[in-house]
């Protein structure tokens, strides 16, 4: 250690020791002041220490450290600071003659601040001075402020020192001084407004000035050297921009060198690892000798240890014997390859050999031996001798129970002792078998010691010579205390207790097993199992192999025989209900713990088992905390069938307690495994059973202790009770319910009816089927086909068809209020025969219709619901309600007076079965279907509740399940192949009151005004005529369309049904929506607003006409396109719109023609419907009429609108009014 300035370099060399030098590197300075003669430093070690040294030119006069170092010459903290005093000093100019500091009275430096900002221009951090830096600063004194402040951490880019400051407990504070060119900028996060530096930047400065690591940022060949040796240490070899690599940091007084990147060393010895590790290796299998091989089980008897087994490996001589060398098999490379697990526990087994204290049981998988090889045994001696064929002979080990027999009897005044063991069906004295570890050796046969009892027994008799002698006190205590015990694992004779004679066997039955006794009861946490056989009176526990005694009538006592075979079959039928419960247990009881045996009710099934055995079980209710009822549900049910139900009576009991249906759905529904009965005991509804009854709720209405369930769910019927409880009329029924409903495909073809105007597409004539299917079964359904695809004339196929089957009575078809003239055109338009009435206005007089009169009555919903009380009265064949989605809330009157209706069968259609979430599908079904779910409430909870808002999959399945074969849906995409091009279809909107008022006014209005004009001069008042006409058909739209300054209300017809449809196809389907009138669109437009349906708009004053144009055809989420009529007539290729709709008729049909064109091009993938509304017994529907009778001349003729008015007389005017 070579210092500059002599006087701290004689210190050091003459004053310390060597190993204080070597260490002197291992503490921190914190602070250092240097004057002239003194220096005053803060050392971190294990804590903080306070250095002082005074010197002068000469010599160092004095130095002092606060630590406790005392081993002899200055300590650690000293030198470190006077290498670091030497270093401060090299950098200053040398001292001057009278020893005082040329730096000391230097000028002061001038300071800038910029917002919080400090700025020294053209000065270089490692030039400024301590009394510069003070000048400066707003403490210009070195207090004890200063030493209560510490460097957490910092950054240390280049060129930058960017710490994190903390004083004691206060918040920290971070600085920011960078050397930016020339100037010096110094940033602190304090709160500090003064034009001076804080107490932060002045401490930071000062650390950098005074430390060396901390200069690191700012002294740039220094950074080089410690970044290039980090370098070098990882192989990285030269690198222009080492800080781009590496970064540098500080932590509580440590410099850290980081790797921006991952490197890793490529030095030989840590290539050699990597390989080792990482590369995959390979090793030949050992070569074959050339010489044939054999491998054995070597038992190697080891003095005080017992047998040790090996697998060892020899080859043969041509006369088969082993010959040397003999070695042991690698165990590692046989594990290899292996596939059976008994092969695997083989050799695993052979490894933990080596352990000497290995498990009593360890020998068995080695014995298994399921290599078959054969075993030589070998005894090794005292000192590690070498296995060779002479000292090695074959052997046969043998694994069997081994019976042992403690033999007491009588030698003159005393008592003996003696051990016998039974094995392979002979008796040897314990005195006679040779012991060698865990085995018996007779001549060349080893027998393994399964028991341990066993084992200390007869090591026990060995230390006492085989002969054991008490007097007749010590028998007395040692038979209480000991031997009675033994009798539970070891056999105990006495040959002065004689068997029982024949006498008193019979007088007691002892030969007779009278009863199968399980006591119960508890230790601490455990339920304890006793299983007892009563011979005659006296009870014997079977677990136990204690004596059994009897007395005579003199108080003779002898010994009973116990009867092995009862007793094994006994045990083993308690065996059977626990895999756990050993074969030879130490006790006489097999045990479970409580939350097994009680909690998880693993007794129920047990005690079922052993009740049907006969056995008698004691002491399940003096088990503590126990309330649960010791018995298996049984459940008897008795099965009535009605017309379309079936009613199941159920006898529910645990034991001799009953309890009714209502208690058990209430703890089904609680999720409670428990049932309470009328004893106060609780009942346990096993898990499998817990399924079956709510399975069971599900299916129906509880009514008393019946549940009332559809016929359709007869295969629940069939899978919850148990064939013996049904009637041989019920099992019938079920089997021919099974039959017809195994296949669906079975479903026959139906005849046209003759009476049908029209041709039926194929999935119609499956819809005609499906219904008539439905109708042989008495089952009800609901045809759920997409719009436009056909309900109405499937149904009024089904309709002629019931008539033809000879079923009279009439039908009823009940349908909003705007389908009324839909049903009415359509049964004329395809089954003019039909019969029908619509039962609809205040002149109905439904009271006095005669009903058998017709086929088919037609109503409305709200009719319906005024008129139930009356309609409630008819038995009608079928009843279908159309647009079924009407009846969804189960709380509302339509719904209730819907059930009230009777029928023969109730259909329901829709387009939209479920519109807003599962529940949608109670009351729909729930109609055509009484007794398929149960009440509402139960619903909710068992499918649209778990489906809708936990998403389970079971009860989805389940539900699909139950609905599939009475739900008939086929989407417009499924029978695609079945449908035009374009089909049209007429959906009629019928006007409220208050519309249909201001539609009656204009209507006379303007029937007036043609009365009082000739032909002549109607003529020449065209522009008029088409005025009225507009106004008129505007009204058919919404009153609010009119210009007139008189408000005449918003109520529309169309409006409502049109948005309703929408809502109804959104979700799978695009639609077009043309009108004459941009009012009526402007109507629209706000109505799917308020619905939150995004739509693209065009009218004539569009101008990015193909802006929305690319919207509507690119933007899934646009899902309508708003077009006026003539705006839209020409130019437009929209072909993802599947449903056009043509909200008012006009007068030339090709006009209409093009707006369904616009969906119906050319690239168009689907098919497309087409919907004209028309408002009926008004002008549009005489339109319609006109435009029949007038196509030819329109299609001939006709070129414009004006054109259309000019071929009209007074007389199509007045019928078109």
């Amino acid at each position: 250690m070579n210092l500059s300035y002599k006087p701290f370099q004689k210190l050091i060399a003459e004053k310390t020791t060597e190993k204080t030098r070597s260490r002197y590197a291992d503490s921190l300075i914190s602070s250092i002041e240097l004057s002239p003669n003194t220096i005053i430093a803060e050392v971190l070690g294990s804590t903080y220490y306070k250095v002082e040294v005074k010197f002068n030119a000469q010599e160092v006069i004095a130095a002092h450290c606060t630590c406790p170092y005392d081993l002899g010459g200055y300590c650690k903290h000293i030198v470190h600071v006077l290498v670091e005093a030497d270093w401060m000093l090299q950098k200053k100019d040398s001292f001057s003659q009278n020893g005082s500091y040329p730096w000391v009275e230097a000028p002061m430096i001038s300071i800038k601040k910029d917002g919080k900002i400090f700025i020294l221009e053209n000065q270089n951090i490692l030039d400024l001075e301590i009394p510069d830096l003070k000048s400066i600063s707003i403490s210009s004194q070195n207090s004890h402020w200063h030493y209560s402040l510490n460097i957490v951490e910092a950054k240390m880019p280049a060129n930058s020192f960017i710490a994190k400051i903390n004083k004691m407990h206060m918040e920290d504070v971070r600085v920011m001084i960078t050397q930016k060119d020339a100037n010096l900028l110094l940033e602190c996060t304090c709160s500090n407004q003064s034009n001076k530096l804080c107490n932060h930047l002045q401490f930071a400065i000062t650390k950098i000035l005074e430390t060396a690591w901390y200069q690191l940022p700012f002294d740039e060949k220094r950074r080089f050297t410690l970044l290039k040796e980090k370098a070098d240490s990882q192989g990285l070899g030269k690198i222009d921009n080492l800080d781009d690599f590496y970064s540098i940091s500080l932590s509580y007084g440590r410099i850290f060198i980081e790797s921006k990147h991952s490197f890793i060393s490529l030095s030989k010895s840590d290539l050699s690892v990597l390989k080792k590790e990482l590369l995959p290796s390979f090793e030949f299998p050992p070569s074959p000798s050339s010489a044939s091989k054999m491998e054995f089980i070597l038992a190697e008897h080891l003095p005080d240890v017992g047998i040790k087994f090996q697998l060892m490996q020899a080859p043969l001589a041509k006369s088969g014997k082993i010959k040397s060398p003999i070695r042991s098999v690698n165990l590692h490379h046989r594990l290899k390859g292996l596939t059976k697990p008994e092969e695997f526990l083989f050799i695993t087994s052979l490894l933990q050999q080596e352990q000497y204290e290995r498990e009593y049981s360890a020998d068995l998988p080695i014995l298994e031996n399921p290599f078959n090889l054969p075993f030589y045994y070998f005894e090794s001696g005292w000192h590690q001798e070498k296995v060779t064929p002479g000292k090695i002979n074959p052997i046969e080990i043998i694994v069997e129970d081994i019976e042992t027999t403690v033999q007491v009897g009588q030698e003159n005044n005393f008592y003996v002792l003696k051990l016998q063991l039974d094995i392979s069906d002979k008796s040897y004295s314990s005195a006679k078998v040779e012991q060698v570890g865990n085995y018996f050796r007779i001549g060349e046969k080893y027998f393994f010691i399964k028991d341990q009892v066993i084992n200390r027994l007869v090591s026990f008799f060995r230390e006492h010579k085989h002969k054991i002698y008490f007097t007749q006190h010590q028998f007395t205590e040692f038979k209480n205390e000991f031997l009675d015990q033994l009798e539970q694992a070891v056999k105990v004779e006495y040959s002065f207790i004689k068997k029982a004679p024949k006498k008193v066997i019979q007088e007691q039955a002892l030969d007779q097993v009278s009863e199968h006794l399980i006591y119960l009861s508890e230790s601490d946490d455990y339920i304890l199992i006793t299983p007892v056989i009563r011979y005659g009176e006296i009870e014997a526990p079977i677990l136990s192999r204690k004596n059994v005694y009897a007395q005579d009538g003199k108080g003779k006592i002898y010994i009973i025989d116990r009867n092995e075979s009862f007793e094994q079959g006994f045990k083993r039928n308690i065996q059977a209900q626990h895999p756990t419960f050993e074969d030879n247990p130490e006790t006489d009881f097999f045990y479970l713990h409580k939350q097994e045996f009680l909690e998880q009710a693993w007794f129920i099934d047990a005690f079922e088992a052993w009740r049907q055995q006969g056995y008698v079980i004691l002491g399940f209710k003096q088990l503590k905390n126990n309330n649960l009822n010791p018995n298996k549900i049984k459940v008897q049910a008795t099965v009535k069938s009605g017309i379309d139900w079936f009613d199941v009576h159920t006898d529910i009991a645990f034991g001799d307690q009953k309890v009714g249906l209502k208690e058990i759905r209430k703890s089904i529904i609680n999720k409670n495994h428990y049932v309470k009965l009328g004893d106060g005991s609780k009942g346990i509804l096993p898990k499998d059973w817990i399924e079956k009854f709510s399975r069971y709720f599900r299916s129906g209405e509880i009514k008393n202790d019946a549940i009332r369930t559809h016929k359709s769910q007869f295969a629940l019927i069939d899978e919850l009770f148990e064939k013996e409880v049904l009637s041989s009329e019920i099992k019938m029924e079920l089997e021919n319910y099974r039959e017809k409903l195994a296949d669906f495909h079975s479903i026959r073809n139906v005849k046209i009816p003759k009476n049908l105007k029209a041709t039926l597409r194929d999935y119609q004539k499956e819809g005609l089927n499906w219904l008539n299917f439905l109708d042989e079964f008495g089952f009800g359904g609901c045809l759920a086909d997409d719009m436009g695809l056909g309900k109405t004339i499937q149904i009024i196929t089904y309709f002629l068809a019931q008539i033809e089957k000879g079923n009279k009575n009439p039908n009823l078809v009940i349908v909003p209020t705007s389908l009324l003239h839909n049903w009415e055109i359509e049964i004329k338009k395809f089954a003019p025969k039909l019969k029908f009435k619509t039962i609809y206005g205040i002149n109905r007089d439904t009271k006095n219709i005669v009903f058998e009169k017709y086929n088919v009555l037609i109503t409305s919903y709200g009719t319906m619901l005024n008129d139930i009380e009356l309609l409630k009265e008819i038995n009608f064949n079928v009843i279908v309600l159309d647009e079924s989605q009407a009846i969804k809330n189960p709380a509302s009157k339509r719904y209730k007076a819907a059930r009230l209706l009777q029928a023969r069968q109730r259909i329901v259609a829709t387009g939209t079965p479920v519109e807003n979430n599962t529940f949608d599908l109670f009351s729909q079904l729930s109609f055509a279907m009484p007794g398929l779910f149960g009440n509402a409430r139960q619903f909710a909870a068992d499918y649209s509740t778990p489906i809708d808002k936990f998403q389970n999959q079971a009860r989805a399945k389940e539900l699909q399940q139950k609905v599939q074969p009475f739900i008939l849906r086929r989407t417009k995409k499924e029978v695609a192949t079945e449908l035009p091009e374009k089909t049209e279809m007429v959906v009629y909107c019928e006007m409220g009151k208050e519309q249909q008022q201001v539609y009656d006014t204009y209507k006379k209005e303007f029937q007036e005004y043609l009365l009082d004009k000739s032909d002549e001069e109607l003529k020449s008042s065209s522009m008029h005529i088409l005025k009225g006409l507009t106004k008129m058909r505007q009204i058919c739209n919404s009153p609010a369309l009119l210009s007139d300054d008189e408000y005449y209300g918003e109520q529309s017809a169309k409006l409502d049904e049109i948005i309703q449809q929408v809502l109804k196809l959104q979700s799978s389907h695009k639609v077009l929506i043309f009108s004459q009138f941009v009012g009526m669109l402007d109507l629209i437009k706000e109505r799917l607003d308020q619905e939150s349906i995004k739509y693209a708009y065009l009218t004539g004053k569009t101008r990015n006409r193909q802006e929305q144009v690319e919207i509507f055809q690119k933007d899934e989420q646009t899902r309508a396109f708003l077009i006026s009529l003539k705006a839209g007539g020409t130019g437009l290729n929209l072909t993802e719109a599947e449903y056009v709709f043509i909200v008012d008729p006009w007068w030339n049909p090709a006009v209409e023609n093009q707006a369904i064109d616009r969906a119906y091009r050319i690239g168009q993938a689907n098919k497309v419907i087409a919907i004209r509304m028309i408002t009926p017994n008004t002008i549009e529907e005489k339109i319609m009429e006109l435009q029949e009778r007038k196509r030819k001349l329109v299609e001939e003729l006709i070129h414009t609108d004006s054109g259309f008015f000019k071929q009209l007389t007074k007389n199509d005017l007045m019928k078109l009014v």
